[in-house]
């Protein structure tokens, strides 16, 4: 089953509550809604309960994995979900965690089958960027103005 993106047009057009998750400039960073988060914390947590019961029920199979399945991986104390973006010939997976906007990677025997209705809900990050604004010369930003966007929206 595929999960769908939140639909940006569908957003009030006033201000709007969110948190930032992952910044890489001040062209690219990317928000979750506060509004939302309720919804989301219950399915991380309702996930994390699921795999720890049944988990060990729910480990791919290794050559069943293909590019563009979503699955469930353990990151610290819980559990989230992903989409498998390259099959990597060393025996690991280059996870994407679209909620959060982060790359990951695990072994092959790491990758969970997510069920069905760990996919109702939309993907949960929204990429943003501020307005008008661009690198002064480059085409990318210099390193030090990136590391302050962090600092300051941290």
């Amino acid at each position: 089953m595929e999960i769908e993106c939140i639909d940006t047009t569908l957003l009030a057009r006033s201000s709007m509550a969110v948190k930032v998750v992952k910044v890489d400039s001040p062209t690219m960073f990317w928000v979750q809604l506060k509004t939302g988060s309720e919804d989301f914390q219950d399915l991380l947590e309702e996930l994390t309960r699921r795999m720890t019961r049944k988990g060990h029920m729910l480990r791919h199979r290794s050559d069943h994995i293909v590019v563009g399945e979503v699955v469930a991986i353990r990151e610290n104390r819980g559990w989230q979900r992903g989409i498998i973006t390259d099959i990597n010939g060393d025996g690991t997976v280059a996870i994407y965690l679209r909620d959060w906007g982060r790359n990951m990677e695990r072994r092959l025997f790491e990758v969970h089958i997510l069920e069905d209705r760990f996919c109702q809900l939309k993907w949960q990050r929204i990429p943003c960027g501020l307005a008008h604004t661009a690198p002064f010369s480059d085409s990318s930003w210099p390193r030090r103005a990136r590391d302050l966007t962090r600092f300051l929206i941290n």
